[in-house]
């Protein structure tokens, strides 16, 4: 269930990323007053669409992503369930695109081609060679079937 601990998180996030310590200078770097942030904070008040991006922005995370869990906060009955699903479909596809990136990543390379010998060195480029077609024929594949399955 999505709730305003998100909107929470994003403001601590983003006073984080940027070293400030309160509010009152977030407020100021955003264009806003103390009040209207503390107001977010508490889940008082949502943000409107624009200063969601510019906080997304700050906070380092996807404004897509900050847009659709506002509209998710923002609406009722039926919808809102759709949006709570349209969320989890994007967090798994995230979490698989990610996750087969690093499975498929080469994970035994070496420093510089002088810490082997030049057999094991063409042994390597060999494999990162396998490793890259694989990424390149593979990943749009599980891309494919997770897009399936969140449409």
């Amino acid at each position: 269930m999505l709730d305003d601990i998100f909107l929470e998180k994003l403001i601590e996030k983003a006073k984080e990323n940027n070293n400030i310590a309160s509010d009152s200078k977030l407020s100021v770097l955003l264009g806003h007053t103390r009040t209207s942030i503390s107001q977010i904070r508490t889940g008082r008040k949502h943000p409107s669409d624009e200063l969601m991006v510019k906080l997304c922005k700050l906070a380092g995370e996807k404004p897509v992503k900050g847009l659709m869990y506002l509209n998710a906060l923002r609406t009722k009955g039926e919808t809102k369930k759709i949006y709570q699903e349209a969320l989890k479909k994007v967090s798994i596809y995230l979490f698989l695109m990610v996750f087969s990136l690093i499975a498929l990543s080469p994970n035994n390379a070496y420093a510089s081609p002088s810490d082997c010998d030049e057999y094991k060195h063409e042994q390597y480029s060999q494999y990162t060679l396998s490793h890259r077609i694989i990424c390149v024929l593979v990943c749009p594949f599980l891309f494919f079937i997770v897009f399936l399955t969140i449409y």
